[in-house]
């Protein structure tokens, strides 16, 4: 499970990438997290809130956008939240 603190820092990036009338899904992404380390950097990945199978990647300590990546790749890699 992702923190709050966590979740508060990445939200605000979240919707800098996401079209507007797809904020009320915006808790949905974070159902299902996966971390990732991406060149020594901790990273987590988001559900995907699009049919498009696309996660969003934030960094885990600044919830700053990383990366958008194949989900299904992701959790093969990653380790659930």
């Amino acid at each position: 499970m992702i923190s709050n603190e966590l979740k508060n820092l990445i939200i605000p990036n979240l919707k800098l990438h996401l079209p507007e009338e797809r904020y009320q899904y915006i808790e949905q992404c974070f159902a299902e997290c996966y971390i990732t380390i991406e060149d020594g950097q901790q990273i987590v990945s988001l559900a995907p809130v699009l049919d498009d199978g696309l996660s969003l990647q934030f960094d885990f300590l600044t919830g700053t956008f990383f990366d958008i990546v194949n989900w299904e790749e992701v959790k093969k890699e990653g380790k659930l939240l």
